[in-house]
């Protein structure tokens, strides 16, 4: 007997499962069987590796869609501190939409950049550009190169904003 996966999370069902346990997709016939080279297939494939993407990736409900004007309004009531829970949500948020289920989270990307005297955020920024271009299939990309840049000039803001405009761009794509 042939295993069969979810198409759309990769979970491994069993034959008279209508709904799948993991992600909720309701199938309409259960045989689907996931390919050989299909990712799911391979333990510790990611989500978006390479640019591609394989149905939804495993969202739990934490990853939402934010206004990015209100959030830089928060940002400036709050005299900065809505920026920290910001950086917090779409580090994780990103995280979760490219399955990276070992990455640094965003309390321990402010804990670190505030025990390296900002030296974290340097790397931080250019990884979220690289995260962005991962979320938006761009492979040649150096949006990394971008946040760097704009990180040093004291604009982490805008990377915020533009990685924020990424994730929303990714759920207006899935739902």
């Amino acid at each position: 007997m042939a295993m069969k996966y979810c198409p759309n999370c990769g979970n491994q069902i069993e034959n008279n499962t209508k709904f799948c346990p993991n992600c909720g997709t309701q199938f309409a016939d259960v045989t689907t069987v996931v390919p050989p080279n299909h990712p799911y297939n391979n333990a510790g494939t990611q989500f978006a590796a390479g640019g591609a993407s394989y149905g939804k990736p495993p969202i739990d409900g934490s990853v939402k869609k934010r206004g990015i004007v209100s959030a830089l309004i928060f940002s400036l009531i709050t005299c900065g501190l809505y920026v920290i829970y910001w950086i917090i949500k779409v580090t994780n948020e990103m995280n979760t939409l490219l399955n990276r289920k070992n990455a640094t989270g965003g309390f321990m990307t402010i804990i670190f950049t505030i025990l390296t005297c900002g030296l974290y955020g340097f790397y931080w920024a250019y990884k979220l550009g690289d995260n962005v271009d991962l979320l938006k299939g761009n492979r040649s990309g150096n949006t990394g190169i971008l946040f760097l840049v704009v990180y040093i000039f004291g604009f982490g803001i805008i990377n915020v904003a533009l990685a924020q405009d990424a994730i929303n761009d990714k759920l207006d794509g899935i739902y």
